[in-house]
């Protein structure tokens, strides 16, 4: 009987509920929890942060983090290993602070290097190696990085494409309009409001 009851609570409680707001929920959470986890370390987390799928090493006290930064299935490496068994008989390793400005983009598959300095305005492309200082308004790509173009030109650049395209806001609407979408706008990105 108590199964039974609680298969009929878990039911319940899905059904009132959209896959979306359950991940939403999920989310949140996670997102509460690691920056709680950082906090607690000694690391700094602003206002605003949006963490998706990402791994940080363990030395979370040599981690801060701005405003307005949204971090989607990076790595966060405060470390360097790669000569601890070669140096001095072993057992050494280099770590550094990783600092994040405001603002902030990080791609998925970015590998943020122990040391690093993010300044603010910046996107990090999907899949660079970033090292050193990254300046203010700048966009990142590649391995290793190297600056593309500004914050600022990025953004103007994308405002022109979302005249030009159609905003979907959600994936309802997207399935709706799909065939339409497809035909008239191959080659495009499509932009989800």
């Amino acid at each position: 009987m108590r199964i039974k009851r609680f298969i009929k609570k878990v039911i319940a409680k899905f059904s009132k509920k959209s896959r979306n707001q359950l991940y939403q929920e999920r989310h949140q959470e996670e997102n509460r929890v690691f920056i709680e986890k950082v906090r607690k370390a000694g690391g700094s987390v602003g206002e605003n942060f949006d963490i998706y799928d990402t791994f940080f090493d363990t030395a979370l006290c040599l981690v801060n983090i701005g405003n307005n930064v949204t971090i989607t299935g990076a790595t966060i490496l405060t470390h360097d290993a790669s000569m601890g068994k070669f140096l001095r008989g072993g057992g050494y390793c280099r770590v550094g602070h990783i600092t994040i400005g405001n603002d902030v983009f990080i791609g998925r598959h970015a590998i943020v290097l122990a040391g690093t300095t993010i300044g603010n305005r910046v996107i990090v492309g999907a899949g660079a190696v970033i090292s050193g200082t990254i300046p203010d308004n700048s966009v990142v790509v590649g391995n290793p990085a190297r600056v593309l173009c500004t914050f600022d030109e990025y953004l103007s650049r994308q405002e022109t494409r979302l005249e030009k395209l159609p905003i979907v806001h959600n994936k309802q609407e997207f399935e709706e309009r799909k065939s339409e979408i497809v035909e008239k706008y191959k080659g495009y990105w499509q932009y989800f409001g």
